[in-house]
């Protein structure tokens, strides 16, 4: 819920006036008028950058536009000798707009095409007249209007920001201090409780993974009896141990793959499909001054802009998890290859603490840096702005003023590369083998629960540090067994059933 307001708080307001395109001449009396103003109320532009400037959606800053002529060019096959070329020095549109400027300047400036000039003149006067095919403009003169565009706090949404942070940080601390309960939040955490209290249910099933317990109870295999698998499968159903070398993503359940399959497949689509924009460094961002078709009000706006925030949080917290999965893997496979105490929520004795962000550094930090860039610049590519518009005469006209959600293509076009870019490297953490030492546990409690089933006499060893392995003291049936222990431990052989 916080998301959608949080990046409406603070918004921008956009001014645009209205204004009107005029054509002179060189040299005419409404040019003198125009050059002996001063520069503060009117610009003079030499070059072809009035283009730039009023072709866009909302025009700030500046008003009516003079486009000064100095030449013109007619079809060759017209006769224009009885041509005065003071008519086409005159010409009024009312209402400039993007499409009336784009019309106009649709050849290589600094020529304009006078065609549009006809077609938008106010007055009817020229219709019946010979008219040249273009017009050269010289310079060009527009009215400066001191309205800039501003920011804008909006004191409901930033109370509402304040107030869910402040619930947020209420019962964050309400858990801290009151709820005492024992999660499990780790792996660490559930081998503690089973190496404390062994559940008699998984005695004897040491080598066994979580595919084969689902199939001890009662679940279908889904598996080819034609492939050497199927045998595998069945003899580590029987407690015979066969080490493989696994992919990490192999450690992931089904539906994350698939989650994180369908959102590779569409950020790649999304990626390479993408059009391109033309534009440039000065107006990156919510300065671009681009907007969506559509209008609303504040509240719709503010929802419609921070969904897509929404969306990355969500994934957000995918992303982590499977990171978390294929980083707890890696350190479950390596307690039967190293001793060491057991990573834990609350560590006692030589246990081990969790990580201050849930993961190992180097997955945690570059997840977090990657989020928070994505996080900015999704607020780059869909914003709120509130747009006001100004008549000629500086009222400001309400009816037409509106919110709208501001749209910049080329932040958004970024965050599908850097969103590609994380889910490669986690695409790559995740073919990465690494050789079996023990079942794996892909957070399944079956499989934890039957390694930690140490000899009886061995005393805390949850507090203490561990190590998986052959316990040379236990047997189930006269049969090797294989458990956490704080006593020495031999691997086991392959091709050998152990209970």
């Amino acid at each position: 819920m916080l998301h959608l307001f949080y990046n409406a708080a603070v918004f921008q307001v956009l001014t645009s006036n209205e204004n009107n395109i005029f054509t002179l001449g060189y040299k005419s009396e409404k040019w003198s008028e125009l050059n002996s103003i001063s520069s503060a109320e009117v610009r003079r532009i030499n070059d072809s950058s009035w283009f730039d400037i009023y072709n866009t959606k909302y025009v700030s800053g500046h008003g009516d536009l003079y486009l000064v002529l100095d030449r013109f060019a007619f079809d060759p096959t017209q006769n224009i000798t009885a041509v005065s070329f003071t008519d086409y020095l005159s010409i009024e549109i009312a209402n400039g707009n993007r499409s009336n400027i784009a019309s106009i300047a649709d050849g290589p400036l600094p020529w304009i095409s006078c065609e549009p000039l006809l077609q938008l003149n106010r007055s009817n006067n020229l219709h019946n007249k010979i008219w040249p095919e273009n017009a050269r403009v010289t310079h060009s003169f527009s009215n400066v209007l001191v309205r800039e565009s501003a920011i804008q706090i909006s004191r409901d949404f930033l109370l509402v920001v304040i107030a869910f942070n402040f619930l947020k940080v209420a019962i964050m601390l309400w858990v801290l201090f009151t709820d005492q309960s024992e999660y499990l939040v780790t792996l660490g955490d559930a081998a503690s409780s089973f190496l404390e209290c062994p559940d008699p249910s998984t005695r004897g099933q040491c080598m066994l993974e979580k595919g084969q317990h689902l199939f001890n109870l009662g679940h279908r295999a889904d598996l080819d009896p034609q492939v050497g698998s199927y045998k595998t499968f069945h003899d580590r159903a029987l407690g015979i141990w066969y080490p493989d070398r696994l992919r990490y993503s192999a450690t992931l359940p089904e539906d994350r793959q698939h989650f994180f399959a369908i959102v590779l497949i569409a950020i790649g689509a999304a990626n390479f499909t993408f059009p391109l924009g033309n534009h440039g460094v000065s107006a990156w961002g919510t300065a671009s001054g681009d907007t969506m078709p559509f209008t609303g009000g504040v509240l719709f706006i503010a929802w419609i802009v921070n969904s897509p925030q929404v969306l990355l949080s969500f994934c957000y917290l995918a992303l982590n998890n499977i990171c978390t999965l294929m980083a707890s893997a890696e350190e479950w496979n390596d307690i039967a290859n190293n001793r060491k105490g057991l990573r834990v929520s609350r560590p006692f004795g030589e246990q081990r603490s969790i990580y201050f962000l849930q993961l190992p550094y180097r997955y945690a930090m570059p997840l977090v840096v990657t989020s928070s860039v994505l996080h900015w610049l999704l607020s780059q590519s869909f914003f709120l702005v509130r747009v006001e518009i100004f008549e000629r005469n500086t009222a400001v006209a309400n009816d037409m003023s509106k919110s709208a959600c501001g749209f910049f293509s080329f932040s958004l076009l970024i965050s599908f590369n850097v969103a590609l870019m994380l889910l490669s490297v986690i695409a790559w953490i995740g073919s990465r083998q690494m050789q079996q030492r023990l079942p794996a546990a892909a957070s399944c409690s079956l499989v934890i629960s039957a390694a930690c089933h140490p000899p009886k006499d061995e005393v805390d060893i949850h507090l203490k540090q561990v190590k998986w392995g052959l316990v040379e003291q236990a047997s189930v049936d006269g049969i090797g067994h294989c458990s956490l222990s704080a006593n020495p431990v031999r691997k086991p052989e392959v091709g050998k059933i152990y209970r």
